[in-house]
């Protein structure tokens, strides 16, 4: 599930290509809705077809909605493979996924949660063929098209950064073995250029290198909820929060 806006709940199905709507102060629900490119992963030419969701809010019509983006790998021909992403937007209340014509030019990378943030939704993203350069691209709800691109900051690890919104900004969560940072993007900037601002979380006990530490952050706020997982067969069922 993709995390609520107004009260609306976003379930997704990210094998199917398929979401669902729910309300659940009034109960109404919509069935599950696939994506017209859903069908992909059936091709014979697809070697890889994956797909993730964000969920936004247009404020100036009042539009919740889904947009979905598939990260598609074919084969062109023996051993040669063509990447290309493809976009597709669904606006609550019509339930039809719209194809976008122009797709971006960079990929998507899946299985990291999208965040909505003030009229965008964020992925992060890379350039092709350059997967290792990482960036976080923004998704306008409004215009339904890309058109943003923030680039992530220089000290940042090789851990894999968690996109997170604080107090109305768009945020990396980021941790290398047991230092946790977090980078707090500034749309204004500083009078030295610099957009973002970072800070260090210490955290209560010294973090092992194999334990998951998940974030959760509150929106709309400058709180954050840390959760350690079992590490080592011993129990750890602490919650902490940051502010």
């Amino acid at each position: 599930m993709l995390k609520p806006i107004n009260g609306l709940l976003c379930f997704v199905n990210n094998s199917l290509g398929s979401v669902l709507i729910c309300n659940p102060t009034t109960g109404e629900k919509t069935s599950w809705i696939q994506t017209t490119s859903g069908k992909l992963a059936y091709d014979e030419k697809v070697v890889c077809c994956e797909c993730d969701f964000g969920f936004g809010f247009h404020r100036p019509t009042k539009e919740h909605k889904v947009v979905c983006v598939y990260s598609i790998i074919r084969e062109v021909e023996q051993d040669v493979m063509s990447e290309e992403t493809i976009c597709e937007v669904l606006t609550v209340g019509s339930n039809t996924w719209r194809r976008m014509d122009e797709g971006p030019f960079y990929m998507v990378v899946t299985g990291v949660r999208s965040v909505y943030v003030s009229g965008f939704i964020y992925w992060i993203g890379y350039s092709k063929p350059m997967i290792d350069h990482l960036f976080i691209v923004g998704f306008d709800v409004g215009r339904e098209k890309f058109s943003k691109v923030i680039l992530l900051p220089n000290l940042i690890g090789k851990s894999g950064p968690k996109l997170v919104e604080v107090d109305g900004h768009i945020s990396v969560l980021d941790r290398e073995s047991d230092k946790v940072t977090l980078w707090i993007h500034n749309d204004d900037g500083n009078d030295d250029g610099n957009k973002w601002i970072q800070e260090i979380i210490k955290m209560p006990y010294t973090l092992d290198e194999d334990s998951y530490l998940a974030f959760e952050a509150i929106n709309g706020t400058n709180m954050i909820i840390l959760k350690p997982f079992r590490r080592h067969h011993v129990e750890l069922e602490y919650l902490y929060y940051y502010d």
